[in-house]
């Protein structure tokens, strides 16, 4: 029962569900979840090391941000949005110039 619910845990962090939603899953789907949740988790603790360099060092933020950057899909969003906006920018000054 503890693994189950250290199962739930990590389900409910990785995907914001709440765990009425999780445990009224079907096993299969819940089965499958839960890998997937797995999966992302262990490929997230072996994060390129040189990629969070590189972020570090491009946008001059701190080691944690750029950790966050590569871990968390939100923050990764937000940040190739706001390069993208930054670039548009840009190419229009160019256009201007």
């Amino acid at each position: 029962m503890k693994e189950l619910n250290k199962m739930i845990g990590m389900i409910m962090e990785q995907t914001g569900f709440n765990y009425e939603f999780i445990v009224e899953l079907p096993y299969r789907e819940f089965v499958d979840l839960y890998l997937k949740c797995r999966l992302k988790e262990k490929l997230a603790r072996k994060s390129p090391d040189k990629l969070i360099t590189k972020i570090k060092n491009q946008l001059g933020c701190s080691h944690n941000f750029a950790v966050k950057v590569v871990r968390d899909d939100e923050t990764r969003k937000m940040v190739i949005d706001g390069l993208s906006d930054l670039v548009n920018e840009l190419q229009t000054l160019e256009g201007k110039g």
